[in-house]
């Protein structure tokens, strides 16, 4: 994602990788504590709020950087 990143950053494109969670999808299974629709409405609110700045950050459903 950071090279990306930087690959796309003279066009303008922000680029970053964002999780869902543990979601109810086939993979995440019916008991998973984040419903789908929950998890794309709060990742779009997180994407709409990134800049070009944001490029290479890898995030939560949340907006959180990711620990590591």
């Amino acid at each position: 994602m950071r090279i990306l990143s930087h690959d796309l950053a003279d066009q303008g494109i922000t680029s970053v990788a964002i999780t869902p969670g543990h979601t109810q999808t086939d993979m995440g299974g019916p008991n998973a504590p984040y419903g789908l629709t929950d998890s794309v409405t709060q990742m779009r609110e997180v994407l709409l709020r990134l800049g070009i700045g944001d490029s290479g950050r890898m995030l939560t459903r949340d907006g959180d950087d990711l620990p590591g």
